[in-house]
């Protein structure tokens, strides 16, 4: 299919990326804009310095699977990255909180591949801030989707040890935490979770 074509295109310039090779990366690139399977907006990135070429790259594309809900691309190209490195730190916050807003949409797969980005963005760099509305709005998907495992996901992500410390996560008076709290008391039956979900309502 196309997607698969195009997918295969953006795996290559990856490559080259990796490889050093960032002429010919950014050739294709350029071809791939003109021809608008590249979004224009998906080049955009004043927080990154332009000795990082690599990263922008990367971050082309990754923009790129965002605005074609490719979550599979997305989470594919994100966790092959370190995320770790201090200069490139509002670089990432900036692409993930991003790439988080595009993929909150109706289609479950999609809220689980959404939390596994998550999960590795806090994992490797849990400095890197993920605002609360976009937490609160992709909840409220997995609520109005029923996509019960997307929100689990996002919880164990937010409760990694080292990990809630350094996150600001306020869901007191959501509409999504009585379905929430059902879902991990009844549900799965996680209550450990549960317990770790109502210590952040409390604090809240």
């Amino acid at each position: 299919s196309g997607v698969n074509v195009w997918w295969e295109v953006f795996v290559f310039v990856k490559i080259l990326l990796d490889r050093g090779h960032h002429r010919s990366a950014l050739s294709l690139i350029h071809a791939l804009l003109e021809r608008d399977i590249i979004p224009a907006h998906a080049i955009d990135d004043s927080a990154i310095a332009a000795s990082h070429f690599r990263d922008f790259g990367v971050a082309v594309l990754v923009r790129a699977c965002a605005h074609y809900q490719w979550a599979d691309g997305v989470a594919r190209l994100l966790c092959s990255e370190p995320m770790s490195d201090e200069p490139l730190l509002e670089h990432y916050t900036i692409l993930v909180n991003e790439v988080i807003s595009e993929l909150t949409v109706d289609n479950p797969r999609t809220l689980e591949q959404c939390s596994r980005i998550i999960r590795h963005t806090w994992t490797t760099n849990a400095r890197i801030s993920i605002k609360n509305e976009h937490l609160h709005a992709f909840l409220r998907m997995c609520r109005r989707t029923g996509a019960t495992k997307a929100a689990e996901l996002l919880l164990q992500a937010l409760h990694q040890p080292g990990n809630r410390e350094n996150i600001s996560f306020k869901p007191i008076g959501r509409s999504y935490v009585a379905w929430l709290l059902d879902h991990l008391v009844n549900g799965c039956k996680n209550r450990n979770l549960a317990r770790l979900f109502i210590g952040d309502i409390v604090g809240a």
